[in-house]
């Protein structure tokens, strides 16, 4: 597997951004699991889930390597 074109051009703030990224992740996936646990049940406007929760929820799902 070839390395990323921004190695190769000396380019290293997507790297860096990506490594920052994946350092926040655990402290990220507790806050959104917090912020789904503390509004577990809102609803739109339409009495339907809440479509933020929903998406949150996915993520979760995503980042814990289970399908939503």
């Amino acid at each position: 597997m070839p390395w990323p074109t921004e190695i190769d051009s000396g380019d290293m703030s997507r790297v860096e951004a990506n490594a920052r990224l994946m350092a926040a992740a655990p402290e990220l996936l507790e806050a959104l699991e917090c912020m789904v646990a503390t509004y577990a049940d809102m609803q739109d406007g339409n009495g339907d889930p809440c479509p933020d929760v929903i998406a949150a929820r996915a993520a979760i799902a995503k980042a814990q390597g289970e399908q939503a």
